[in-house]
């Protein structure tokens, strides 16, 4: 795979993009004293390995992901809706697929 060189605090590391399979992508949940539950989870969505090492001998790896964020809110705690939601379309310009990904 083509190795891949990108700026690591004043250092600049050389890496190679790991191909990865999706195990498992599990949510973390969490209910806040306001009765409303939070759940989050991680999806990497690249995967390098460096060519540097921790002083245990493992390799470094650097990891792209976004989290994704699911809240349910007592209606109490909702504010009143103005009129109807509008769920509008994002524009294809605003998407950037930086690695496909696998699994």
């Amino acid at each position: 795979m083509k190795k891949v060189e990108f700026r690591l605090g004043d250092k600049i590391v050389a890496g190679t993009p790991a191909d990865f399979e999706t195990l498992r992508e599990q949510y973390n949940s969490y209910k806040l004293v306001d009765g409303s539950t939070i759940r989050m989870k991680t999806v990497f969505t690249n995967i390098i390995r460096t060519e540097e090492f921790t002083p245990g001998g493992e390799p470094v790896y650097i990891v792209n992901s976004q989290n994704v964020l699911v809240a349910h809110v007592p209606d109490e705690l909702k504010k009143p809706r103005r009129g109807p939601v509008t769920i509008w379309p994002v524009p294809s310009d605003w998407v950037i697929d930086i690695a496909p990904r696998r699994g």
